[in-house]
């Protein structure tokens, strides 16, 4: 069993989680992770507690648009690539009250 927060729509299908720190909106899950969750979190809904693949979901298709200067991506990986951003600032937020609160308790033990 592992802990982590998730964010669900109105279908109860998880639209973003994070391992570590919160996403707005989010709820505490603590319960069995599939092995793929990870990778692939919106074919997951919450029924009954538990995190259940989705047998009727369909990923969207990420498609690349090409604007003869410019590629894009489409919203869906806009919104991962946000989604990981986040975490990472929040790893990092992390990290460095870490470090501040060992730096405080080795500077109050000499």
């Amino acid at each position: 069993m592992e802990q982590i927060n998730i964010k669900l729509d109105d279908t109860k299908h998880v639209v973003a989680f994070a391992s570590l720190g919160s996403v707005n909106g989010d709820i505490n899950y603590n319960g069995d992770i599939p092995s793929d969750f990870r990778y692939n979190c919106r074919a997951y809904q919450l029924i009954d507690n538990k995190l259940v693949k989705d047998p009727n979901y369909k990923p969207p298709e990420d498609k690349l648009i090409s604007d003869s200067s410019k590629t894009t991506t489409t919203d869906n990986s806009k919104s991962q690539i946000e989604q990981l951003t986040m975490q990472l600032a929040q790893t990092q937020a992390m990290v460095a009250n870490l470090t501040q609160q060992i730096a405080n308790q080795q500077g109050g033990s000499k």
